[in-house]
């Protein structure tokens, strides 16, 4: 289970002076996920809330063009700086907490926020088929 790897990088963020980053666990509404909330919430400690869809509501990852398994990564201004699939988003790989530090320090790369034109609209991209499940998205702000 990918939660309690992303309590540790938050953690290891901390420790390194990254200050003011909120995290969020989106879990899935279907039965199996749902039944797993508990254990889930058990992964990771009162710094990263855990948010359980609820059956009959639209899905969150349908909502933001995304799989359960990505990674959202916001800078903080609230725009959308990466949006890590499968591989890309297994905890155990150097993206998920270098596009955190990325939009972190966004301001370097792109200009003052207040001077930095909004992301192009682009259509979501094309997914493979899943093969594990993570269940973590990481909101940076």
């Amino acid at each position: 289970m990918q939660a309690s790897s992303l309590e540790d990088l938050r953690v290891k963020l901390e420790k390194e002076g990254f200050a003011n980053i909120s995290y969020v666990v989106v879990n899935h509404q279907g039965p199996p996920s749902r039944s797993k909330y508990v254990q889930l919430k058990k992964k990771v400690s009162e710094h990263i809330p855990v948010y359980q869809q609820e059956e009959n509501q639209t899905d969150v990852w349908t909502l933001l063009h995304g799989s359960k398994d990505d990674f959202l990564i916001y800078d903080r201004c609230g725009r959308l700086v990466y949006h890590l699939g499968l591989p890309f988003s297994i905890l155990g790989f150097p993206y998920v907490e270098q596009a955190i530090k990325f939009a972190y320090h966004e301001e370097n790369h792109r200009g003052p926020r207040a001077a930095a034109p909004p992301p192009p609209s682009r259509p979501p991209p094309a997914r493979a088929p899943a093969l594990a499940r993570a269940r973590a998205p990481a909101l940076a702000r």
